[in-house]
Formats: C-alpha cells, sequence, structure tokens
C-alpha cells in the first residue's frame, strides 16, 4: 500500500513538472509572457524639490519589473526626466535619462496616434525599487513597469527557472537539425524575441520606399548581458503599443552592443514596412536603433559591424544606392525640422537628429556616423536583391490584376498577383536595381497549380533590350526559376515583366523575381 502511494505520489509531482515545462517545449526560445502593471504615487511620495529639480521618494512596486517609463496628465510635455532603480537589498544603479523624444512619432496622417506626455523607456534588469526626478513639478503621474523575464514574484521566478531548463534541452536537440543561415544578414526574429504572441500588431503595416537609413539610440541603460535583448526588445515593443499608443514597436531594426540584430515592426524584413521611429520621413525610410544611450559613449565595433551588413542588405534588396546622398520629400509633424512639403536632401545614413528636433542617435555615435557610411559604401560582397509583389515601390500592376493569399500554391510571402490572358499591353512590372557594373543572374518565383498558363510570357528589360521567354506555370513554381545573365552597369534599372498578351489558356501570376552578381 506504501509503495502504491509512493508511486502515486511520484507520478503526481511528475505530471506537475510536465505541466510547468510544457509553453517550453518548443525549438524556439522560451519568452515568458509580459506582466505589467502601474504605480501612482501621491502625496510626499511624488516629489520634493532638491537643487531646482523634483526628486520623487524611492517606491517600491508590488512586484519586480525589468522596464520602467513615466506618464503623466498635466504639466510641460517634453520635461526632462531620470530615472534609477535597484534591486532589493542592492545598490542604486545610475541615473538614466528618459526625457520623452519627440522625434520618435508616427507620420502625421496615417491613423497612428502620436504619444503624449510620456517618457522614454527604461531597461531595470530586475529591479524592485525605483526613484524618478524631473525638471518641473507634473501632474497625475504615473510609473509603468513591464516584466518580460518571468521574475516578477517568486512563483513566476520558480516557474521561469523551470521552463528554460526544458527549454534549453529542446533547442539543444533542434540545433543539431538546423538549415544553413539565410542570405540576409542573421537577427532575432519577432518569433524569437516574442513579439509574434506578446506583442502583436494592432493592425497590418503600411509600406512605402527606402530612400535613406535613420540611426537612433533608445537612450536608457547600457548595463544589459548579452541574454537581455531579447527581453529589451519585447519591453520596447509593449512600452510603444500600449503607453505609446502606436501600432507597434516603431524601429524597423535594433541591434545590441554585443552586434546582435533583431527584427522590429511587423510585416516582413524584406518589405519598406512603414515605422513610427522619424517622424514626417517614416514612409521613405528604415530606422535601425541602437539599445542603450550614446550620448557620452560610442558605440561598439561588433555593433557596427553588424549596422554594416544589415544597412548594405536592405539598400542593396529596395535597388537602393549604398552611397551618396537623397532627397526626401517632408511630411511634416510637430517635432520635424521641415515643413510639410519641404525637400531636403539627406545622406544615405543619417542619424535621427537630422530630420528631428532630437538629440539622437547621441553624439558619440552621430560621429561614428562616417566610419559606418565608409564601410557600407566600399562593401564588396555580392549583391542579392529580391523584389515581392507586396513592394509598392518596386512592383506595379493595374487593377486588372487581382490579389491572392492562396495557402497551397508554394507562394512566396503573404500573397501574389494574377490576371487572365489578353491581348493587351497590361505586363505586372517588378524594377530591379544594380548597385554596381558587373554581370548578374536574374530569377523569377511564381506558384504553380493546374488553372495557371502553360504558357506565360516573361520578359527582362535592359538598356540593351528585352529578351522573352516562356514558363509552364503549370508546374516547376515554388523556386527561384532563371532568366538568364545578364551585364548591367552601376546604376541601370532591369525590369522583369510578366505579360498577359499570350493565346494559352491560364491564368498569368507575378509573385517575386530576385537577381545576383555584381
Amino acid at each position: 500500500m506504501k509503495r502504491a502511494l509512493l508511486t502515486l505520489l511520484i507520478a503526481s509531482s511528475l505530471t506537475g513538472a510536465v505541466a510547468i515545462a510544457a509553453p517550453a517545449l518548443s525549438t524556439l526560445p522560451y519568452i515568458p509572457e509580459p506582466v505589467e502593471f502601474e504605480l501612482a504615487p501621491t502625496g510626499a511620495a511624488a516629489g520634493q524639490e532638491a537643487s531646482g529639480d523634483v526628486v520623487s521618494r524611492p517606491l517600491d512596486p508590488p512586484k519586480r519589473f525589468d522596464l520602467v517609463g513615466l506618464r503623466w496628465s498635466g504639466g510641460d510635455a517634453e520635461a526632462d526626466i531620470e530615472l534609477r532603480v535597484r534591486p532589493e537589498g542592492g545598490p542604486w544603479s545610475d541615473w538614466a535619462e528618459a526625457t520623452p523624444d519627440s522625434g520618435d512619432a508616427p507620420d502625421p496622417g496615417r491613423g497612428e496616434p502620436e504619444a503624449k506626455r510620456v517618457s522614454a523607456p527604461v531597461w531595470a534588469d530586475g529591479a524592485d525599487e525605483v526613484q524618478y526626478r524631473t525638471s518641473e513639478r507634473l501632474r497625475g503621474v504615473k510609473l509603468e513597469f513591464i516584466n518580460t523575464t518571468g521574475t516578477a514574484t517568486a512563483a513566476d521566478r520558480a516557474e521561469t527557472a523551470v521552463r528554460k531548463a526544458a527549454n534549453k534541452g529542446v533547442a539543444g536537440v533542434a540545433g543539431l537539425f538546423r538549415a544553413g543561415a539565410a542570405t540576409r544578414p542573421s537577427m532575432v526574429s519577432r518569433s524569437e524575441w516574442g513579439g509574434d504572441r506578446y506583442c502583436r500588431p494592432r493592425k497590418s503595416a503600411g509600406t512605402g520606399s527606402v530612400k535613406a537609413v535613420f540611426v537612433h539610440h533608445t537612450a536608457g541603460s547600457n548595463r544589459y548581458s548579452s541574454s537581455d535583448g531579447r527581453s529589451i526588445v519585447l519591453g520596447i515593443c509593449r512600452y510603444h503599443r500600449n503607453s505609446n499608443g502606436w501600432d507597434d514597436i516603431g524601429y524597423n531594426f535594433l541591434v545590441d552592443k554585443y552586434g546582435r540584430l533583431y527584427e522590429g515592426r511587423a510585416g516582413g524584413v524584406n518589405r519598406a514596412i512603414v515605422g513610427a521611429h522619424a517622424q514626417g520621413w517614416n514612409a521613405q525610410s528604415t530606422g535601425v536603433a541602437n539599445l542603450g544611450n550614446f550620448s557620452n559613449g560610442g558605440q561598439s565595433s561588433a555593433a557596427l559591424r553588424a549596422m554594416d551588413r544589415l544597412i548594405s542588405w536592405k539598400l542593396d534588396i529596395h535597388g537602393t544606392p549604398r552611397g551618396g546622398r537623397t532627397t526626401l520629400v517632408s511630411a511634416g509633424g510637430g517635432t520635424n525640422r521641415y515643413r510639410s512639403g519641404t525637400r531636403v536632401g539627406f545622406n544615405r545614413i543619417s542619424g535621427h537628429r537630422n530630420g528631428n528636433h532630437t538629440e539622437c542617435p547621441g553624439d558619440r555615435l552621430y560621429d561614428q556616423l562616417p566610419r559606418l557610411r565608409r564601410g557600407v559604401e566600399s562593401g564588396s560582397r555580392t549583391t542579392e536583391q529580391i523584389v515581392d509583389n507586396a513592394d509598392s515601390s518596386r512592383f506595379a500592376a493595374s487593377g486588372r490584376w487581382s490579389t491572392s493569399t492562396r495557402a497551397s500554391a508554394a507562394k512566396r510571402g503573404a500573397n501574389f498577383r494574377y490576371a487572365a490572358p489578353a491581348p493587351m499591353n497590361d505586363p505586372a512590372r517588378f524594377r530591379l536595381w544594380a548597385p554596381r557594373t558587373g554581370r548578374y543572374a536574374i530569377y523569377i518565383w511564381h506558384p504553380s497549380h493546374r488553372d495557371y498558363s502553360s504558357s506565360a510570357p516573361v520578359g527582362v528589360e535592359t538598356r540593351a533590350g528585352r529578351r522573352w521567354r516562356r514558363l509552364d506555370m503549370r508546374t516547376g513554381g515554388g523556386r527561384w526559376v532563371p532568366l538568364g545573365e545578364y551585364s548591367l552597369a552601376a546604376g541601370e534599372e532591369p525590369r522583369v515583366l510578366v505579360s498577359r498578351w499570350t493565346s494559352a489558356r491560364g491564368w498569368l501570376v507575378a509573385d517575386a523575381v530576385r537577381m545576383v552578381g555584381g
């Protein structure tokens, strides 16, 4: 009887342990569900005058937190704000700047609200107390906390330890079977830092163009470990979406001081996704944010090399020159340095401060931008450029070309275009760009189905003329189909055309094209 009871107790304990570990039994890194809470200090706790500033008492929120920011209802919307934190029984951190960066904002008129009277978030890395000081007295202060590491309570900490151990074992086995790296720079995806699960966008992202890159810093603290990056990015995303009220994280990409890259705003890293990182310029640029504050110290060489790889690749796939200057048209906004409609020249890689009233990306990182530009401009790696039908800056088709999201068609990306055959000049057009003189191979991707064209006219148009071939789109899809090699001059823009002018039955399909070489 005792043996049976002992067996039952052991089985029960194992069942409970498996149930706790179950959410972490995945090949993806285990990301605890974020916990958010607020604290509204009142009376003397809200702050006393000290040397011209208003300094709060040390505040003890009900749970441990990893990221903290300030929101207020009355007072200067751009007041100077600093925060410091400490773990229970530990020393206080240095004061971290949290003054709101007014330049981080959506473009006017796109339906995404502009944050008012909310500070920048500060990484706390598992703190239990917080103190703030402001340049003037603010009314209706609320501290907003986010825990992204599963350590908010003692019970959470115990549960997280079990799940991380279980996840480490599963991920380690999965690593034995992982495929080779993709051609784009390696980066931590939204699913890997928790965005797809815990920071879903309010609505689908819009697309624009990528004519320039704006470099940012997130401010706050530089004191974080190599394992903190995912949690920091998730915390920033939750803060941007829930505290600022934006649709999603504001930046298109992020990079930590260890040289690790992170996918930012959802919608696809290959696409020209409109962010909320540089008000008035978002629809014409991509934004790369450096985790930390670079007002007094520069960014690491590892991070600069990572940005070199990212920016080179991003500009290449959108057919944008890596160097020189470009002209953008201001969309206005209260933080913009230029009125709406003003044409402004920018370096291809610029600091946030060049377009908006802000000190971002900090003096020292701003001083490093010439080095970054030289690295990107002088890069000699082989170019790979992919243009999807969803990229409105590089793909064009008339309204007679419909959009399909058919799941079983081996499409590339979220959708593809299709049209019926007709004796008319109505092609779908993909536009590529050669960054340097050289020999380039061009490919097309199409899904396959028995209802598609058996003789689809596909042409490549260069300065030397057009070269046509016929593709049987009923078979052989779901892969890159070669269209030949071409000698191109630097700056040349070859076009891939999918024509409707054919007597063969079946739908014509336009999905994506690719160019490799240089």
